[in-house]
């Protein structure tokens, strides 16, 4: 019906728009039932594409092309098509259109989806927010910004746990080998076609192979249709690339000559890039002085600040690189629906990280994405997950499927009692209070429980000692690190205790005992840093090694307050063992060059003084007592 009703446009002589639309449009919806119909359909096309009246029509013509392609499910000449009616016309609306369709053609078909967030990103740049289904669009690109930002940080932290592993000569000749193949791409210009694989390299600044290549899947595979040609300019997903990241350098620009100095000179017209802002002179006053005549120590000097050193900084990398792992296997199993994908995903996720906090709700995962594909598999996940993390929500589900259901409702008996528990918390009838919460606790574990366990604990506060009470509140805090207001409270409650009782202290004056005949720490108090603490550590363990092997010592370090850090060494058995050791260390210590230039306190000291200067923090006070008591023309 369609096409009789476009022929009958045409034959009604209409202006030259509509009569230009009608015969698009006609070659779209005609009945192709055997290839001499399909080919006029194509030569149609083409006759609009040479009528020189068309020329400023030329994108929308190349943009049908492509959907009439895509309907013959011939995805390379369409994706052809598309790319030529961005690069044809001037109409952003037809340009977001053809980005849209690559993006689906990606997303549905070739499951490119890091392809597909570089589409998807175009032609929400170039759509109108009135555009049917804009909402929808944008749902998706986001879901796709998201897996593609997991991708990259798994890449990018695991090049820079590689790059920690290498000395700096290495890495140097690295980069130098990257910018080199950067500069012979660059030269070599038209004269060779760049192959793929050098300006992946090079674009990405891989200086480990392949390792991490985003064009990969999770099972290690190549994404298909992503290595469309080796010409630059022939290869949808380059061009996409780098179309992307002109528009966001430069924004929308005219194709005029001087489109630079347009910009410029046009003061209604403002880049995104905030570099960009500043005048041209300025810019070049900047250039000179902050760009370095040597690319490759520039390059150096900025993956230096960025490559983990410290222990603490690759567990840092570990955990965003395991956190980025269970983000993408559930964009796989929940948004872009690849049970097969986020199964190896999660798979990857167990192997790197076998003692993840995320390990309960994988395996959970992992038995109902396998429950009717591989029963077998599917019950191993179930049986290793009841076993070994019996007392997880997830274990308490698979085993009681209404379990989400029962504990809620056991949370709202608990809510229930713990009104009254507090009413006899606050009236002082601690007994009471304790007897209700004890009710509440054998309703089973729910989210409520937390709040019981701390309302026990205030009660410990006011009934027990308060060394008692704050190390409850300490084992609380590490049992239950992240619940929502419960956990902060618990916090500030043991922080003002220590304050409180700090000051309680120094009221009354620090008092050590002067008993001396029992076993001996060697204390070493310097300002707090994490590589310092590691030297001191070696430091006196080498020292051990070397002067004092037949006693066997251990050495360990903690925080004695937000300012210094203490290493110790234990158990040096009597005071005479004691007094040598700090005399041989006191004797050997400027030939330390660890502590060199660094303000260190040493002392030795009984376990039972220990406990008292860690708890009164009192440096200074033990310091006297130490320098009156231990001291040789003190002895």
């Amino acid at each position: 019906e369609a096409y009789n009703y476009y022929r009958k446009c045409l034959n009604t002589n209409p202006e030259y728009e509509v009569d230009f639309y009608a015969r698009l449009y006609l070659a779209q919806v005609a009945e192709i039932s055997r290839s001499r119909s399909l080919n006029a359909a194509r030569k149609s096309f083409k006759k609009l594409l040479k009528d020189s009246k068309n020329k400023e029509f030329r994108d929308k013509i190349y943009y049908e092309m492509g959907v009439f392609e895509l309907k013959q499910k011939d995805i390379q000449s369409a994706i052809a098509d598309f790319n030529l009616s961005i690069r044809t016309g001037k109409n952003k609306r037809v340009d977001g259109e053809a980005y849209l369709q690559l993006g689906k053609i990606n997303y549905d078909t070739l499951k490119n989806y890091e392809m597909s967030q570089a589409y998807y990103d175009s032609a929400l740049t170039s759509l109108p927010k009135d555009f049917e289904g804009y909402e929808k669009i944008k749902e998706r690109a986001d879901i796709l910004d998201s897996f593609v930002k997991n991708i990259k940080t798994i890449q990018w932290q695991d090049s820079l746990l590689s790059m920690a592993n290498l000395d700096s000569m290495t890495l140097r000749n690295r980069i130098d080998s990257v910018m080199l193949a950067k500069r012979k791409t660059e030269r070599k210009g038209r004269k060779k076609k760049p192959t793929r694989i050098e300006i992946d390299d090079v674009a990405n600044n891989n200086l480990f192979g392949n390792e991490g290549n985003p064009d990969n899947n999770a099972d290690g595979t190549t994404n298909p249709g992503t290595d469309e040609s080796t010409w630059y300019f022939s290869n949808s997903s380059s061009i996409a690339l780098g179309q992307n990241e002109f528009s966001r350098i430069w924004g929308e620009v005219v194709l005029e000559d001087n489109w630079r100095r347009s910009m410029r000179s046009n003061a209604g017209t403002s880049r995104t890039n905030d570099a960009d802002a500043t005048a041209p002179k300025e810019k070049e006053a900047d250039s000179k002085t902050s760009t370095p005549a040597d690319p490759v120590s520039a390059e150096f000097e900025k993956l230096a600040k960025q490559i983990p050193t410290t222990d603490e900084q690759k567990k840092e990398a570990l955990k965003k690189i395991e956190d980025a792992y269970f983000n993408l296997g559930d964009i796989y199993y929940f948004k872009l629906l690849e049970n097969k994908n986020a199964v190896i995903t999660y798979k990857k996720l167990l192997e790197r990280f076998p003692e993840s906090d995320y390990t309960a709700e994988v395996l959970y995962k992992l038995y109902l994405i396998t429950k009717e594909s591989d029963p077998v598999q599917s019950a191993q996940y179930a049986s290793l997950l009841t076993t070994k993390y019996p007392h997880t929500t997830f274990a308490k589900i698979l085993i009681n499927p209404n379990y989400i259901q029962e504990n809620s409702q056991a949370a709202e008996k608990q809510k229930e009692l713990y009104k009254d528990a507090y009413k006899n918390f606050a009236s002082g009838d601690f007994k009471a209070s304790t007897d209700i919460i004890n009710n509440a606790l054998m309703l089973g574990e729910t989210s409520f429980t937390p709040n019981l366990q701390l309302l026990k604990i205030l009660i410990i506060g006011k009934t027990e000692d308060i060394f008692t009470y704050q190390s409850k509140l300490e084992e609380f805090i590490k049992t239950n690190p992240d619940v929502a207001d419960v956990t902060p409270y618990a916090k500030k409650l043991l922080e003002t205790s220590k304050t409180f009782h700090q000051a309680q202290e120094k009221e009354k004056g620090i008092n050590y005992i002067k008993s001396f005949e029992e076993s001996h720490y060697f204390v070493i108090v310097s300002v707090r840093d994490e590589k310092m603490g590691d030297q001191i550590a070696a430091l006196l363990e080498n020292f051990n090694n070397d002067s004092f092997k037949d006693l066997a010592l251990k050495t360990s370090s903690l925080l004695l307050n937000d300012n210094y850090v203490i290493t110790l060494v234990s158990e040096l058995p009597r005071i005479s063992y004691a007094l040598e050791y700090y005399k041989t260390f006191s004797e050997k210590q400027p030939s330390f060059t660890v502590l060199e230039n660094h303000k260190i306190s040493t002392f030795v000291i009984t376990k039972d003084n220990f406990d008292i200067f860690y708890r009164t923090k009192g440096l200074d006070e033990y310091i006297k007592f130490f320098n009156k008591n231990y001291h040789p023309e003190n002895q």
